[in-house]
């Protein structure tokens, strides 16, 4: 467009088949850690548009990074910049919004990375990265599920590390997303394995700090450490929505 007149879909297909077919998407990733601040802002909108520009039924930005998904292991490697962080947390959620891309980094070693980035001491890096971790368990039920049903072990042995954090935001926010996360009907199935498993009940007990706040609620207001407190009446709810949304199935 010219500022007056919205932009014409006919030249922006186009374009969007031109950078695919000239490679133009690796080389917007490839320099991003190059660029300014303001063109590094730029690119990521530009990005945004063109993944969703449909040319036949078919996403052709999406079709290239499926050919080129070396490009989504960068942009995840990249939370690790804190000047690049939340750039690429935007680009790769834009990309999880479509299901293969979101297969692709649930079943690749760039996934593992988030359980360490959701810990790093940047609040505002750290939240991102929950942010799309949220996304990649959230947006597409089937292939989240197929995932878990696979990788169930591996995934509930990594989280229990970030359930377990040191630090207080890490713990209530996994707690809650937990929380939402398997009380979502596509997961049911998964709830009551969980649930079932005396390991994980004892994880969830130990946050508690005393199994006394299981059976008393109001006593967990009563602790000094309200971070403890918050965390206690987190996992309290957590333990009763599970449990009595089992019982319902």
């Amino acid at each position: 467009g010219d500022g007056e007149a919205g932009a014409n879909q006919e030249q922006v297909l186009q374009i969007a088949l031109e950078i695919c077919k000239e490679g133009v998407l690796s080389l917007f990733v490839q320099n991003l850690p190059s660029l300014g601040w303001g063109v590094r802002k730029d690119l990521v909108i530009c990005w945004c548009i063109l993944l969703g520009q449909k040319v036949d039924e078919n996403y052709c930005c999406v079709k290239y990074i499926e050919d080129h998904v070396e490009l989504l292991d960068f942009l995840v490697v990249c939370y690790k910049k804190s000047d690049l962080a939340l750039n690429c947390g935007i680009m790769v959620r834009e990309c999880i919004k479509h299901p293969t891309l979101a297969k692709y980094i649930l079943e690749s070693n760039s996934f593992e990375l988030f359980f360490e980035y959701v810990e790093l001491p940047n609040f505002d890096i750290a939240s991102d990265a929950l942010n799309t971790f949220k996304d990649l368990l959230t947006k597409h039920e089937t292939v989240v599920s197929v995932y878990l049903s696979s990788h169930y072990e591996q995934f509930f042995e990594r989280y229990t590390r970030i359930l377990t954090s040191t630090n207080y935001v890490t713990r209530r926010q996994s707690v809650k997303f937990l929380s939402e996360f398997l009380l979502e009907p596509s997961n049911s199935k998964i709830m009551k394995r969980y649930i079932q498993e005396v390991r994980f009940l004892n994880i969830m007990i130990g946050l508690l700090k005393v199994s006394v706040i299981v059976y008393t609620l109001p006593f967990i207001w009563e602790l000094r450490d309200y971070e403890i407190a918050y965390v206690g009446y987190s996992v309290l709810c957590f333990l009763l929505s599970l449990y009595l949304n089992a019982s319902l199935i």
